[in-house]
């Protein structure tokens, strides 16, 4: 097994004492290294949660240490979902006709940023398409109308089905997804605008005001009006540092960080949407994957 090979677990189940404990000893004994862990205790559930990476030994391999594992946590009360750091999940941009967050997301995972697969970028526009083409990326137009707004949406999911994508991402895309194709898809849907769709706040909500890209978790797509209050970061208006499109440059460092692979222990879980699987857990400002 190649050294840089790395085995990432994700688990939950009801919170005991002596999981972080187990979990680590279990690794220790195999002879694995421990290279990044989280977790995080839901008070009001009563549920624990934990995504831990480590190195397995040179020894096994990936696929027989990941069932060993996962046999383990069943054994302590848990459940987990395991896979390994070669795995490219696929993904899919939503745009429309802002360019500033694509560039962003597309440079860095042209730079080997983000480990994952590019599966399409769809759009209701087609402003993007030479852009999106240029890059070599498929990219689909799919027109989304308020009077036809539940075939269009049927489309897209066709679209995200076919392809097998297991992550969109709306970079400045300008539609409030339906209830109906979030719970259709069935699996996580980010967004980079700072708004937080679908609780749409307007096209220009940085406008007079700054946009919050500090603590509060990238959105999940829900059908909940409910939105975090964010912490106000950023360029302040005035002088040299004031921003020719206020929020563009925040917006698209935003975006960047919510997909970025964790490069050290202090990495919050909440940005880890590429690594892997699983489902979105909202728990108060947390957002983390769990296993289905």
């Amino acid at each position: 097994m190649s050294a840089t090979t790395t085995l990432i677990a994700l688990l939950h189940g009801p919170d005991q004492p002596g999981i972080v404990a187990k979990t680590a000893g279990w690794i220790f004994t195999r002879g694995g290294n421990i290279l990044h862990a989280d977790q995080h205790r839901d008070v009001e559930e009563g549920v624990f949660f934990q995504r831990i990476e480590w190195e397995p030994s040179a020894a096994v391999s990936a696929s027989s240490e990941a069932d060993a594992f996962s046999e383990f946590v069943g054994v302590i009360g848990m459940q987990a979902r395991v896979t390994h750091s070669a795995r490219r999940p696929k993904v899919a941009l939503f745009v429309s006709k802002a360019d500033h967050c694509f560039h962003d997301l597309v440079l860095r995972w042209r730079a080997g940023e983000f480990p994952c697969e590019i599966a399409a970028v769809v759009s209701n526009h087609e402003d993007l398409a030479e852009v999106a083409r240029g890059y070599g990326l498929a990219f689909h137009c799919i027109p989304v109308r308020a009077e036809t707004k539940a075939d269009d949406e049927a489309r897209q999911l066709a679209l995200l089905r076919e392809l097998d994508v297991e992550l969109v991402v709306l970079a400045r895309y300008m539609q409030v997804l339906s209830g109906d194709f979030l719970t259709a898809f069935g699996r996580p849907v980010i967004n980079i605008h700072h708004s937080f769709l679908p609780a749409f706040a307007g096209g220009r909500p940085d406008h007079p005001a700054g946009c919050g890209t500090g603590d509060a978790p990238p959105q999940r797509g829900r059908s909940s009006a409910q939105r975090p209050r964010p912490r106000e970061d950023g360029p302040r208006p005035g002088g040299a540092l004031a921003p020719r499109r206020p929020g563009a440059d925040l917006r698209q460092q935003d975006g960047s960080l919510r997909l970025r692979r964790p490069s050290g222990a202090a990495s919050r879980v909440d940005f880890r949407h590429l690594q892997r699987g699983g489902h979105l857990f909202w728990s108060r400002f947390h957002l983390i994957k769990t296993s289905a």
